[in-house]
């Protein structure tokens, strides 16, 4: 009877130890479950603050530059105003000496007197001599004219010849102005010209040379086209310039309406790219449309307009000066984009030209149509300039949206999770599911194969088995084989329970994946359609846009009367 009741209080207590490893292994199962999925939250976190804390050293590092850009374009302008501080006094004095003479307020000894002292601080400076020969003929003294004009014209003869062909309209002396215009064509290598070229044309498209002097312009700029045109390689070239200044005018777009290709889609930098340059015709015909809706204010007196150019031509910095306007122009760059370096180093590799000294005239029409700010070219100038390289900017754009066509990315691999995929246009989205379902099906039951019971979960049941044998075999042993017995049949039970567990837990997780990859290959497939039409309507600005530059003509935007405007 003793037997009996130690057999069932072993027994009971037997139970109670597998009942408690059981839960303790339950408990173990789980924690390690909870500790996966808090070590994938762990990895996730990582992941995002690895983002962040990058997107924070560029912006830190943008900062920096930002900060460094403020402090060195103030140290910049600090050496153009010392070194070249005096060459600014003499651009603002000759318009002023012009327009003091119209209004007759400053006396003669007053306009001399100040242009001998900036003579004696400017020993070198075109432009000093320049203002003692205007004031010595506004003083009727022509031997000191004769002098100083010797003088300038040994200093610079091209820019001087210019400046009194504009001084000369201003005065109404017509034939004054032929013969300084002459001088200055008659200077001029189509290949090599200065950027102050664009005064001009500007001239030229605003009106206010004479008849006879307008004629001699256009003849002289169709001379240069047509020799520039018989260099080989010379329209390559050109179409290359316009796909430069294409491209440095081109803006980059933020695509929220996109939520899940920038995560899902392995060529989503692409997808951004293509429509970036689709968008481009509207911007571009829009940038065009701006140039050549512009009026031109017939109303301006002629004084008034020639006083303009004047102050844009004298004011236009010369060669000495170019290594340090360069540099300023880069520092102004760099704060304009915020202390992004490599962007404000991409718009000055396009806008550099612009502050070229030296470049030939189709370079210039480049720079006055693009960079207009840069090369200080007027609008009437833009127009003119667009016009007469309509041909070159036609086939550039052609070329341009031709290559950005073949970028377009024709299928969009789809990744989600393990599964991989491809869609064209995102209308084989159940398709792609079905696809998904199978490949995580396999990938599910493979892993159900897996779960199993293990070595450990038959070597109880062994154990027990053995054990019973031997007991019952050994006298008094019985009662500890029964038992033994019993704790193999218990392992065994934990061990299928477990497998169970296991496998309806995968199950679960899979079903769920399944889920999630079922609604993230819809919304996919969804935005593929919006970006195929997006790039679509897009791409049905191109031909309006083409259509718009290739009706443009040079003659539509010469003003061909000046007399219209006001000579008072």
């Amino acid at each position: 009877m003793d037997t009996r009741s130690v057999s069932q209080s072993d027994i009971n207590r037997i139970e109670a130890h597998v009942d408690r490893l059981e839960r303790s292994v339950y408990g173990a199962r789980d924690t390690l479950g909870q500790a996966a999925k808090e070590l994938d939250n762990v990895e996730r976190s990582v992941h995002i603050f690895r983002n962040e804390f990058d997107e924070y050293m560029e912006f830190d590092k943008a900062q920096k530059e930002l900060a460094l850009a403020k402090i060195r374009i103030v140290g910049t302008r600090q050496k153009l105003e010392a070194q070249f501080g005096h060459y600014e006094q003499v651009r603002q004095q000759i318009v002023g000496i012009l327009q003091a003479l119209d209004s007759g307020l400053v006396n003669q000894e007053t306009i001399r007197g100040c242009q001998e002292q900036l003579m004696v601080a400017c020993p070198r400076y075109w432009l000093a001599p320049c203002l003692i020969a205007l004031a010595a003929w506004i003083s009727d003294d022509q031997e000191l004219a004769h002098r100083a004009l010797q003088e300038a014209l040994a200093r610079d003869d091209e820019k001087t010849s210019l400046l009194f062909a504009l001084i000369s309209r201003r005065a109404r002396r017509s034939n004054a102005v032929g013969v300084w215009l002459e001088r200055y064509f008659g200077m001029q290598d189509p290949t090599h010209m200065e950027r102050k070229m664009v005064i001009v044309l500007d001239a030229f498209s605003n009106g206010l040379f004479g008849s006879d002097v307008r004629e001699m312009c256009a003849e002289k700029i169709g001379a240069w086209i047509e020799e520039l045109s018989e260099a080989p390689g010379f329209v390559e070239e050109q179409v290359e310039r316009w796909r430069q200044a294409f491209e440095s005018k081109h803006l980059t777009y933020s695509h929220h309406n996109y939520k899940n290709l920038p995560n899902c889609a392995e060529n989503w930098k692409q997808i951004m790219v293509s429509l970036d340059c689709a968008a481009m015709h509207v911007e571009h015909h829009r940038y065009f449309e701006e140039i050549f809706s512009s009026r031109l204010n017939m109303q301006v007196k002629l004084n008034e307009e020639l006083d303009r150019l004047l102050d844009t031509y004298v004011s236009n910095f010369d060669a000495e000066e170019l290594p340090l306007r360069r540099e300023e122009h880069m520092l102004r760059l760099i704060i304009e984009e915020e202390g992004n370096v490599t962007k404000a180093e991409r718009r000055f590799e396009a806008e550099k030209k612009a502050l070229d000294d030296v470049i030939d005239f189709a370079q210039l029409l480049t720079n006055a149509a693009m960079y207009p700010e840069e090369s200080n070219a007027s609008k009437a100038t833009q127009k003119l300039a667009v016009a007469l390289s309509k041909d070159w900017v036609v086939q550039s754009y052609e070329d341009l949206a031709a290559s950005h066509r073949a970028a377009i990315p024709s299928e969009v691999p789809l990744k989600v999770d393990t599964w991989q995929g491809r869609t064209r246009d995102g209308g084989d989205a159940e398709i792609l599911m079905r696809e998904a379902r199978q490949h995580f099906e396999l990938r599910r039951d493979r892993e159900l194969e897996s779960v199993r019971l293990r070595a450990m979960d038959y070597f109880w049941p062994i154990a027990g088995a053995i054990a019973l044998i031997i007991g019952l075999a050994s006298p008094g042993g019985a009662i500890w084989g029964i038992l033994f017995g019993i704790g193999g049949a218990a392992g065994i039970l934990y061990g299928r329970n477990r497998v169970k567990k296991e496998r309806e837990a995968l199950i679960e997780k899979y079903n769920v994946l399944m889920r999630n990859t079922d609604q993230t290959i819809d919304a996919c497939c969804t935005e593929v359609a919006a970006y195929r039409r997006e790039h679509k309507a897009h791409e049905e600005a191109y031909e309006p846009f083409i259509s718009y530059l290739q009706n443009i003509s040079p003659e539509q935007y010469i003003q061909s009367d000046e007399q219209e405007r006001m000579l008072a």
